[in-house]
């Protein structure tokens, strides 16, 4: 199976209209997918579009042990990650990129998130996925939610929606909350910061967070220039060099428990 990109995507890329890009999570993976998304933007202007229009949010500041890893130097130390990203690149190009040193949460969604545009969330917290998750469940929104979550060296990527349309052979794909809720709403969180790069490495190794980033802006290239995709997500392990695609398929999305009429918890007997 395919899914094609929502009409107010298609229309936006044929119109010569900027897309609406949200950015939630600016560390090893977030802040490599701005870079990305820049290029892209370029791009796509090259090519006759009207690229981005995207918005950074993050509460986190840059610290030591965010420089080498991350995509901060050593004079960004003690800024705010958000607002460092987005005046490096308005300083060199045309983009008028905004930002906000924030937590995404369901109070302020609305105001922060365009009601047709793409979230891509990058965040190391199950909490953030969750809220964003229950906010949109039962939500006709017209948003397409691409999430990229990693550890060490494996991760794993979900690009899902909360529309629910007519024209494809399934209502919505499924998001990463559709997929891990159970597991989301259970998992252990320590919100602390790595004090060197060696605790800092240890968590995430160094490319996982390139990967990840990679995957995403390929989902959004794709959608954007092709107008489909074949599949909505990839499963990465990096250390054995594995790389699975996240298939289109109903009875895959099954075997997590969601069915392609909406959310449901199967019973396996």
């Amino acid at each position: 199976m395919k899914y094609t990109a929502p009409k107010w995507l298609s229309q936006a890329a044929m119109n010569t209209l900027p897309i609406d890009i949200t950015v939630v999570g600016l560390g090893g993976t977030g802040s490599e997918l701005v870079s990305r998304l820049f290029k892209m933007h370029y791009l796509l202007k090259k090519l006759g579009g009207a690229g981005f229009n995207v918005t950074l949010i993050d509460d986190d500041t840059v610290t030591a042990a965010n420089v080498g890893r991350q995509s901060f130097f050593e004079f960004d130390i003690g800024m705010a990650k958000a607002e460092v990203l987005a005046r490096r690149f308005n300083s060199f190009s045309d983009t008028q990129w905004k930002y906000a040193k924030t937590r995404l949460n369901k109070n302020n969604f609305v105001q922060l998130i365009q009601s047709q545009s793409i979230l891509l969330t990058c965040v190391d917290n199950p909490y953030t996925r969750c809220e964003i998750g229950e906010f949109l469940e039962n939500r006709n929104a017209q948003i397409v939610w691409i999430d990229g979550g990693n550890d060490a060296n494996t991760a794993q990527v979900v690009m899902g929606t909360s529309e629910s349309r007519n024209d494809i052979d399934f209502s919505r794909l499924p998001n990463v909350f559709d997929l891990y809720g159970e597991q989301l709403k259970t998992q252990e969180f320590k919100d602390s910061d790595s004090c060197s790069h060696e605790a800092a490495i240890s968590k995430q190794d160094f490319g996982i967070n390139d990967t990840v980033a990679q995957v995403m802006s390929q989902l959004v290239w794709q959608l954007i220039r092709y107008g489909q995709v074949e599949s909505h997500g990839a499963i990465i392990d990096m250390a054995n060099f594995k790389q699975s695609p996240l298939p289109i398929q109903p009875d895959v999305w099954a075997m997590f428990g969601f069915d392609i009429k909406g959310k449901t918890e199967l019973n396996y007997e």
